[in-house]
């Protein structure tokens, strides 16, 4: 049997589909205890009617391989997800030991490899996925924490060896909700709390014919940013404007000394969700929301602050 000190769980950037760099550079994933990333293969039933009553040899179909990881992730790690969903990113000038970064949706696709390693003689990776999903929970209480979603190609090796004996720990402090700012229409309202943001990317995956059923390639297709949050009102006026859908735009920003994170959302339509709770000093007001997507406008831009320099990275 393997504790949890025996399994070491890795995620690296490839150069291309299929190929690893000539020197990989992976990195520890700070998971939760579900976090798995799995591999399986569809079943063809026959459906044929025979004599004797008995069914026949079932054939095998498309490989499937999918990351569903929940993550309690410091700033320094986040990094990696965020360009893994957006394709790449962008450096500004390094101030003061800080590394400003941004990351907006491309169509570009950065494939990935996941090791997942049993003691010191098992390793198996699972090649070629996408970031697809990401999920951000901030809660009124406890810590900022993150769900990943990753798709594949079906490929999966077994190995003697780690990739990377050698893989980088991202160690920081992770953020909670009292070093969180909400801005709403550029405001700090103090009002907002519990707020979710899930943008989820549909992936395209080309499987030749006579491939075994693995995936030769995978793209981006449309793009969905969805979420909740739970508001305070303290007049009807500011309430009936979210009632009435009109549209606003959402910032959330969780900082650790110099360093932050933010999400911003251009345009979002409000939707309550239940009745309304009526104080005796405002209203109390639970809604979910989808980012409104124009031409040339996008759905989501993230900014990072971070210590770790653009040369980690590469």
């Amino acid at each position: 049997m393997f504790g949890k000190e025996d399994v070491s769980f890795r995620v690296g950037a490839q150069t291309a589909f299929g190929t690893q760099a000539a020197s990989p550079k992976f990195y520890e994933v700070p998971r939760q205890a579900s976090a798995n990333v799995e591999h399986s293969r569809s079943k063809i039933s026959s459906t044929a009617v025979y004599r004797d009553g008995y069914k026949r040899k079932f054939a095998l179909g498309n490989h499937k391989s999918a990351g569903t990881l929940p993550l309690a992730p410091n700033l320094e790690f986040l990094f990696l997800p965020l360009r893994g969903i957006s394709g790449g990113y962008s450096a500004g000038t390094v101030t003061s030991g800080i590394t400003p970064y941004t990351f907006d949706l491309t169509k570009m696709v950065l494939y990935h490899t996941w090791e997942v390693g049993f003691g010191s003689g098992l390793f198996y990776r699972h090649t070629d996925h996408v970031f697809n999903r990401i999920a951000l929970k901030i809660p009124v209480e406890g810590e900022f924490t993150l769900d990943l979603g990753t798709e594949g190609s079906g490929n999966l090796e077994k190995n003697a060896a780690s990739i990377d004996p050698a893989a980088s720990e991202l160690i920081g402090n992770t953020p909670e909700y009292a070093n969180m700012t909400i801005l709403q229409d550029g405001l700090d309202t103090g009002d907002i709390s519990d707020l979710s943001v899930t943008i989820e990317r549909k992936l395209i995956l080309k499987r030749p014919h006579n491939k075994g059923g693995k995936a030769s390639e995978l793209r981006f297709g449309g793009t969905e940013v969805t979420g909740e949050l739970t508001a305070y009102f303290d007049s009807e006026a500011r309430w009936e404007k979210a009632l009435n859908s009109e549209l606003i735009a959402l910032s959330a920003k969780l900082e650790d000394g110099s360093k932050f994170f933010q999400l911003t959302l251009p345009e979002v339509q409000l939707e309550p969700k239940g009745p309304a709770l009526d104080g005796d000093d405002g209203l109390l007001q639970k809604f979910s929301f989808e980012s409104i997507v124009h031409t040339g406008t996008a759905p989501v831009h993230f900014a990072l602050s971070i210590a770790t320099p653009v040369a980690t990275w590469s």
